[in-house]
């Protein structure tokens, strides 16, 4: 149903709207809300055009006074805002000023009223309005008075106070934070600097809100000094220190605000910016640095009025009181937190103070809110890091003192610190350090709190799939909650440093919340429980978590000890633990910790083969889950101790690989396809522990012999001529994919030695693939001939194909690499092999199968392979490019350039594609017919135009890559350039101003700062030519904007083509400030056009002084910060291959 009347008739601006006309336009926008799916359509068509009509802000004071409808005053408001954001410079001076007028009494009027929540939601409104007029007038030095006549003004009325003061709240914001997005950075800085200058009457204003509480509470109202400390709070991030640490300030906030409840939290988070102020910055810091910390103690002195039930009995709080406590405690965490970061080294030494400020923060830090909990466990984690580095910093000066002394003395390893019950022990005179030792040693029954704290709240690592879910029940997780991942990783790291701090503390209170599960399974047993009232297998998994992430952070001898220890309680506690579920729990915990200890795995046969075996047990068990972590676990074993499973070890008969391959149809019975596929990468991870590779390719094939017969029973069935059964019988097809996942993951595990076992069965593998691509295409005609379930798992079984060449290159070049530069010797060349025995039997087949299927019937799974092909082989696929872009990039890109959102899995793989041929066959590509060169070229373009920031991403580096290697050479640049580039330069430019690729802005400036360069140092004739290119640049933006003068885009070209070969940062500084001028209509006016005239003559004079700084390169520094802490690195990280 459509609207009684034409919408249309509220388009035509000429006249002031009648009553009639705003009823109708209470109906339309009543529609947007509430009206059919063709009203709304109809509406927002109706909306959007009067808003971007230039004289639809003529109509607003008609339409908010005389509708009733709040939702078309709020959209009356938008016209207006809209007009004074874009078109200000327009619009004359004399309505310039009847809009300041109506605003600014339109806003004094409702907020003398004082009015319902409806109301004060268009007082906010027109409060942002406002602002919006204070930051175009600023911009030409007009209204300077604005901000006294606010506080000039809010002396008359409380009401109006309060929103005043809301009012510079939200111009700070718009200025201090907002600032860069909005405006110009000439502007931001002007604005900057008038609210500063001006900030004196704001103080007085706040100040004179404080003593007048302060004398007489009835005198202001409660909602009011709220309403200040806020405002307040914004103001403290910038203004001068002096207002701070020279007035009466701090003294006021500490001795009237913080005690009452009422202004607590407000009071607070005024305190906590104070506590972030870079005091030393300042020249004049010294003398602040003693009223900080006099702050300090002053918040800590007044933390002793916290109730303790509120840390007791924090579950029990109710209703509002509940509320109020966790944003308090919220605050007050991030208060302490900050006044101790931002102050460090002034505070850690001075622990009369900082000591209970720290134990609050260890209490605070046991409140069941997440939020809360963060804050504090990123403060731990920089608390115990700095400690840990400051002692060990100190050690190694004394160290290095005692060198040049030549009294240098045998100093034990840096990890031993503290004396405990593990019988660690340090001289700290001997050590150095000594006063940071004493720091620690003040700290440590605090910092043992803190460890008990990240214990038993030790967040899920990624390699544990059970866990206790919110109702108690042991189930199997689903998929990886990336906060619990994040928050994982922070707390492993705390861990980490507060082990180093005292190993022995760490130690202990980890066995001792173990061992009171033991105790407590016994008392169970006596009692004939089942379970014990007091088991909490969600404490014992955070333990556990916890043992498993300061693995390398002990000293090896006590991490033996530790490890041991753990294991037989585990596996003690695993025996006798009733109920599947729990047996579970503990098998999980029991799997996590061994596979964290490769270290104490390594240096102990017996148990590591004790381990694995009770992997292989665990293999058989058929609660949810645990099969995976066996499988996972093992494979994880395998990536680390895999050298210990291949030679002959004491007491055995042969090594240990052999064992497990004699017992693989046995421990491999029960798994399913995820868990075998999982195994036989484990296996291919131990086999690639053997040097020689004939002796790999041995066990390889022994390894897979239980698979390979399996292959060749379903493949002997097709062997008598019938083929057909193979694509109707789906169990086949189900043994086929699974097959060949299980081929896929031993190639990724093993490399080079899969070769021969995948050759033995690689003319069935290409004959299911074509048998396969045949039938799926039949079914296309003839849906009937196979049912749609067949023919998803016939397509299935086609990308297990793909996957297993792509995988079996991708592992074996890089294998071979490896080799090469750890100078082995090397079988026959890899890339040859692959190339001569692998490629070509496959890659017509799969090519035009490919090129021939519908696009739904194509799998981006072949371009994968492509990409891996360009990206492993380079040179050796050369003679292949041809084909490459004949079968599969034209297809491909009529897939995709319709549109940028459909085949999203084929456009990303397009894009990595042409990532890898651009990386490693770049020459090739200008040996291709020239069509192919530009199909390669547009595609790019076409890449950068996408607004998914990842491929936008991928496209952008492929062009930026590209352009270097064009650049790079000049014969390619002069034949390249005089053919692409005035194109290239205008699809960057235009998806540049585009406000839908604000993510790739950094990238988008780097080309564009390319291509100007290009053109700017261009000594040749046939390379673009400067003058022309900036005529074509002025041209290009003024076609696409009409919102700049032409002396506007004169000024930004010449200042592009100053600053080209400059630092990058101005050159970007050039680019975003245009990009913010073009929101907004320039003005006309002969200030603002001498304005850009000297902007211009500006641009031109740096242009012919030809500022030649050169942009350096920005050198990649690897942190090394977590070498120096041992076990920083998690065990499993890249970093620590081959350890």
């Amino acid at each position: 149903m459509s609207f009684s009347f034409d919408p249309r008739i509220l388009l035509d601006v000429s006249q002031p709207y009648t009553p009639e006309k705003v009823q109708a336009l209470d109906q339309v926008v009543a529609a947007m809300y509430t009206g059919t799916q063709e009203q709304r359509r109809i509406s927002d068509e109706v909306l959007r055009t009067l808003k971007s009509n230039e004289g639809s802000w003529r109509l607003v004071d008609g339409i908010l006074s005389m509708s009733q409808d709040p939702n078309t005053k709020f959209y009356a408001l938008q016209l207006l805002k809209e007009a004074i954001n874009t078109r200000w410079n327009t619009i004359g001076k004399e309505n310039q000023e009847g809009i300041k007028s109506y605003v600014v009494s339109l806003n004094i009027e409702l907020a003398q009223r004082g009015a319902d929540q409806q109301s004060r939601h268009f007082l906010m409104k027109l409060n942002e309005t406002l602002v919006c007029l204070v930051k175009q007038e600023w911009r030409l030095n007009a209204w300077e008075s604005f901000i006294p006549d606010l506080c000039t003004s809010a002396k008359s009325s409380q009401n109006l106070c309060e929103n005043n003061l809301k009012i510079l709240q939200m111009l700070s914001e718009e200025v201090f934070d907002f600032g860069p997005e909005t405006m110009t950075s000439s502007r931001v800085l002007k604005m900057k600097q008038t609210m500063s200058a001006q900030f004196a009457c704001i103080f007085d204003l706040c100040m004179f809100l404080f003593k007048s509480y302060v004398a007489d509470k009835s005198s202001v109202r409660e909602a009011l000094i709220k309403t200040t400390l806020n405002t307040l709070s914004h103001f403290l991030k910038w203004i001068p220190l002096g207002y701070v640490f020279e007035t009466d300030l701090l003294p006021t906030l500490l001795g009237h605000f913080w005690d009452p409840l009422c202004f607590r939290i407000e009071c607070a988070r005024c305190l906590n910016e104070v506590a972030c102020l870079k005091i030393g910055d300042d020249p004049d810091s010294g003398k602040y640095e003693p009223t900080l910390l006099q702050c300090f103690a002053a918040v800590v002195n007044k933390l002793h009025s916290i109730p303790v039930e509120v840390f007791q009995n924090f579950e029990g709080l109710r209703g509002h009181n509940r509320v109020f406590w966790e944003v308090f405690m919220n605050q007050l965490s991030l208060l302490l937190t900050n006044f101790i970061r931002c102050n460090m080294k002034a505070v850690v030494g001075a622990y009369e103070i900082t000591g209970p400020a720290l134990a609050t923060l260890a209490k605070i830090s046991t409140l069941p809110n997440e939020e809360i909990f963060k804050i504090c466990v990123e403060f731990w984690q920089m608390f115990a890091a700095q400690l840990y580095l400051d002692r060990e910093k100190a050690r190694k000066e004394q160290s290095q003192k005692m060198k040049a002394s030549g009294d240098e003395q045998q100093l034990p390893p840096l990890m031993l610190s503290l004396s405990g019950s593990t019988g660690m022990s340090v001289d700290v005179k001997a050590t150095g350090g000594g006063h940071e030792e004493e720091i620690i040693a003040k700290y440590q029954p605090i910092l043992d709190n803190v460890r008990k704290v990240m214990i038993t709240r030790m967040a899920k690592p990624p390699e544990v799939t059970i866990k206790e879910n919110e109702d108690g029940e042991i189930v199997r997780e689903g998929e990886v909650d990336t906060d619990e991942l994040a928050m994982y990783r922070m707390m492993r790291e705390c861990l980490i440093y507060l082990t180093h701090l005292d190993p022995s503390s760490m130690v202990n209170i980890m066995m001792d919340i173990l061992s009171e599960f033991g105790t407590n399974q016994i008392a169970a047993d006596h009692s004939n429980s089942e379970s014990p009232a007091d088991w909490n297998c969600g404490l014992l998994s955070r333990l556990c978590w916890s043992v498993g992430s300061i693995s390398g952070a002990l000293p090896e001898h006590d991490e033996k000890t530790f490890v041991v220890n753990v294991i037989k309680d585990l596996l003690t506690l695993c025996e006798v633990k009733r109920g599947v579920e729990n047996k579970a729990m503990v098998a999980s915990c029991l799997m996590y910790v061994v596979g964290q200890y490769p270290r104490f795995l390594k240096a102990h046969w017996r148990f590591l083969k004790s381990v694995v075996n009770k992997l292989f047990e665990f293999m058989h068990e058929q609660f949810p889950g645990v099969k995976d972590m066996a499988t996972d676990t093992f494979l994880r074993i395998c990536q680390k101790c895999s050298k210990k499973m291949v030679v002959l070890q004491p007491g055995e008969t042969s090594p240990f690989v052999n064992q497990v391959i004699e017992a693989i149809p046995r421990e491999t019975a029960d798994l399913d396809v995820l868990q075998l596929c999982n195994f036989y990468e484990a296996m291919g991870r131990m086999i690639s522990a053997i040097p020689e590779i004939p002796k790999q390719t041995n066990l390889v094939n022994q390894t897979m012999a239980d698979v390979r017969s399996k292959w060749q029973v379903v493949i002997k069935r097709a062997s008598f001529g019938d083929e057909r059964i193979l694509a109707e019988d789906q169990q086949a097809i189900r043994t086929i994919s699974a097959i060949l996942r299980c081929y896929e993951r031993m190639a990724v595990g093993v490399g080079i030695a899969s070769g021969e076992a995948i050759k033995d069965i690689y003319s069935d593998v290409l004959l299911v693939y074509k048998l396969y691509s045949q039938c799926v295409g039949a079914s296309r005609g003839s849906s009937a001939m196979f049912s749609w379930e067949n023919v998803k798992l016939m397509r299935k079984v086609k990308r297990d194909v793909l996957r297993l060449v792509r995988s079996f290159v991708d592992s074996a070049v890089a294998e071979q690499e490896k080799m090469k530069a750890a100078h082995m010797q090397l079988p026959d060349d890899v890339c040859v092999l692959i190339c001569s025995h692998f490629i070509p039997p496959m890659l017509e087949p799969v090519l035009v199968d490919y090129n021939l299927a519908p696009p739904e019937g194509r799998d981006p799974e072949v371009l994968n392979l492509l990409t891996t092909m360009c990206s492993r082989l380079s040179s050796s696929v050369v003679g292949m490019l041809p084909m490459m872009f004949d079968q599969v990039f034209e297809s491909t890109l009529g897939m995709i350039k319709d549109d940028f959102t459909s085949f999203p899995d084929h456009r990303l793989a397009f894009f990595q594609l042409l990532s890898a041929v651009n990386e490693k066959c770049f020459e090739s590509l200008f040996l291709l017919p020239s069509q192919d060169l530009r199909l390669f070229v547009e595609s790019t373009v076409f890449g950068i135009r996408h607004e998914h920031p990842t491929i936008a991403d991928i496209a952008l580096k492929l062009l930026s890559k590209f352009l270097t290697q064009v650049m790079a050479n000049p014969n390619l640049a002069q034949s390249f350039f005089s053919e692409y580039y005035e194109n290239l330069l205008k699809q960057v430019l235009l998806v540049m101003t585009d406000r839908h690729h604000k993510s790739g802005l950094r990238q988008q400036v780097q080309i564009l700062a390319m291509l100007i360069s290009v053109a700017a140092n261009s000594q040749s004739a046939n390379m673009p030519n400067k003058e022309h290119t900036m005529e074509f640049l002025v041209g290009v933006l003024a076609s696409s904007f009409n919102t700049t003068t032409r002396v506007e885009l004169e000024a930004f070209v010449l200042s592009l083509f100053a600053k080209c070969n400059g630092p990058p940062q101005e050159f970007t500084r050039c680019v975003q400030d245009f990009l913010v001028g073009l929101r907004e209509f320039s003005g006309t006016t002969p200030e603002e056009l001498d304005t850009y005239e000297q902007d211009k003559r500006k641009a031109l004079n740096e242009l012919l002084q030809g500022r030649t700084v050169q942009n350096e390169a920005a050198k990649a520094e690897f942190l090394q910060m977590d070498k120096m802490v041992p076990g920083l690195v998690p065990q499993y990280h890249p970093l620590r291959e081959g350890q």
